[in-house]
């Protein structure tokens, strides 16, 4: 994850927060982690990046971003205190999220569950456990057994790039796509599916989001 952190570093070189983006003319923006772009690239590879994903889960917990910089200090120490744990089972994420006191536990936490979490390739269903061999055949089977079609299509210049958004946030930050944070919670990537199977959530919501406009 440390070289993630560099080379995301020399990606973004041009990330600014918000206030400052409209006076520079960055119109690229994160609202996760509150920085802006001058480019759709540099956005792109923001959103591929291990900090992003950490401020996404922060920002379900209703907790604030964190800068890059801060997240590179939490996984260093992460890393440390990794090394001389002990091999004791944890207990659920969800218990130690229910019990943490202070606001460094909950970061602490966190920062243990973005590192334990799967990535879903972009020829993974977002769904269900199906492996496609490509991400056409991927879609077409979300298509044909879920349902699934990404609004505007179009319009969209890059699909590999959502998918694979989309799957960060579903199995990292175990959110429902059309809940987006705003329903019930969920601490692993099996629960958030079979909650979007059971409620037919198996759909970007076409109304404004601000997660998807970022």
């Amino acid at each position: 994850m440390a070289a993630d952190v560099a080379r995301h570093a020399a990606a973004t070189a041009d990330g600014v927060s918000p206030a400052d983006a409209s006076r520079m003319g960055f119109a690229f923006t994160c609202l996760a982690c509150q920085v802006a772009f001058k480019s759709a690239e540099h956005q792109r590879d923001h959103y591929r990046s291990d900090w992003h994903r950490y401020n996404l889960k922060r920002k379900v917990a209703d907790l604030p971003p964190v800068t890059q910089e801060n997240f590179a200090l939490r996984l260093s120490e992460v890393s440390s205190s990794s090394s001389s744990s002990s091999s004791a089972k944890p207990l659920p994420w969800k218990v130690q999220l229910a019990t943490a006191k202070t606001e460094e536990e909950v970061n602490a936490i966190i920062d243990r569950k973005v590192a334990a979490a799967p990535r879903l390739a972009v020829s993974d269903c977002l769904f269900c456990d199906a492996h496609l061999g490509s991400l056409e055949e991927n879609m077409e089977h979300m298509a044909k057994t879920h349902s699934f079609f990404v609004p505007d299509l179009e319009y969209l210049v890059d699909l590999e790039g959502l998918v694979k958004y989309l799957g960060e946030k579903i199995s990292v930050g175990n959110v429902c796509l059309y809940c987006n944070g705003k329903g019930k919670s969920f601490y692993t990537l099996e629960s958030v599916r079979m909650h979007m199977l059971e409620k037919g959530h198996c759909k970007i919501p076409y109304e404004e989001d601000d997660d998807l406009d970022e």
